[in-house]
């Protein structure tokens, strides 16, 4: 199959997929699928929710944002009542709005979105300092403050990816990679290339670890290191 031909499939399996996003949300909406069965009403917004983000993710994906962002407006309505106010669905769909804001250039609505995602998951933790899933929303965090030009708080934030990683002994987890790199993409903008080095270095052994060599993970964090090893080399040699 060429790459062209590829492409193609991609499209088509993407133009399926939205058909059948927008498929289901209305047939969730008209309620005729749930006639058959005794829905609460609570399950029924979740049903409609769930139906919405899905159809966002597929809209954000053939990169409709106008519509991809009222439906994740329309799911996040409906979870706010009837979901717990913990309920790590909610921190998804502020994930995933902060991802469409981030590839439509508004990183200061990103932020906020990754805020509130982070607020949810610590206070639905049992123990924050240890929940991979808090310390996965610091790196996030870190990467759109970067984006922003907010060092230190990027740092901040990058910083405290990799103490939960360390306390709660998760350092040999594939996203310990990710916590890995967003540190030292974090150091190399603050031109402390030293430690950007060093991250993406324990970085590369980690993916290696979890996922060998033959990765476009490894080879993009590979890329990372040289360039941040040659600035590295300049910067001592000046």
């Amino acid at each position: 199959m060429n790459g062209l031909s590829i492409l193609s499939f991609a499209g088509i399996f993407l133009v399926v997929l939205i058909l059948w996003g927008i498929s289901m949300l209305r047939e969730a909406r008209s309620l005729r699928f749930m006639r058959t069965h005794e829905w609460t009403a609570e399950e029924k917004e979740r049903i409609l929710a769930a139906a919405a983000e899905g159809t966002a993710t597929a809209m954000r994906a053939a990169k409709q944002y106008d519509q991809a962002e009222d439906l994740y407006h329309q799911a996040q309505d409906v979870c706010r009542h009837s979901l717990a106010p913990t309920d790590r669905r909610l921190a998804a769909l502020h994930n995933n709005l902060s991802m469409l804001y981030s590839e439509t250039n508004r990183p200061d609505k990103a932020e906020l979105e990754l805020r509130e995602a982070l607020r949810i998951i610590e206070a639905s933790s049992v123990n924050p300092d240890e929940d991979i899933d808090v310390a996965s929303s610091h790196t996030n965090l870190a990467l759109t403050l970067l984006t922003e030009h907010k060092l230190e708080g990027a740092h901040w934030h990058a910083a405290k990816a990799l103490d939960i990683y360390k306390t709660g002994h998760l350092e040999h987890s594939a996203h310990y990679a990710s916590a890995l790199a967003g540190y030292a993409q974090v150091c190399f903008a603050e031109k402390r290339y030293a430690d950007a080095v060093a991250g993406y270095r324990h970085a590369l052994d980690v993916i290696e670890e979890c996922y060998g060599k033959d990765t476009d993970y490894w080879r993009i964090t590979e890329d990372n290191l040289r360039q941040a090893e040659t600035v590295s080399y300049t910067h001592l040699t000046l």
